[in-house]
C-alpha cells in the first residue's frame, strides 16, 4: 500500500508541474494527450505495485494480425 501512496504523490507532483503550463498555453490537444498518457501510466504503475499481471501487447497484435496474415499467405 505504501507503494501506491508513493505513486499517487509522484504522479500528483507531475500533474502539478505540467498541467498549469498546458492550460496557460491553451494547448487543448496536448492536455488531452498528456491526460490520457498519464492515466495509462498511472494505471500500469499501480498494477505493477500491487503485483498484478499486465497483458503483453504482442499477444493482442498476434490475435489481430493472424487472420490478416492468413488471408495473404493462403494459396488460391
Amino acid at each position: 500500500m505504501e507503494k501506491v501512496i508513493g505513486l499517487i504523490i509522484v504522479f500528483g507532483v507531475i500533474l502539478k508541474l505540467e498541467i498549469p503550463n498546458l492550460l496557460k498555453n491553451k494547448d487543448k490537444k496536448g492536455l488531452i494527450i498528456f491526460t490520457f498518457l498519464i492515466a495509462l501510466s498511472f494505471a500500469l504503475s499501480v498494477s505493477l505495485a500491487l503485483n498484478k499481471t499486465i497483458p503483453n501487447p504482442a499477444d493482442f497484435l498476434s490475435l489481430v494480425l493472424k487472420p490478416i496474415i492468413y488471408v495473404f499467405t493462403t494459396q488460391k
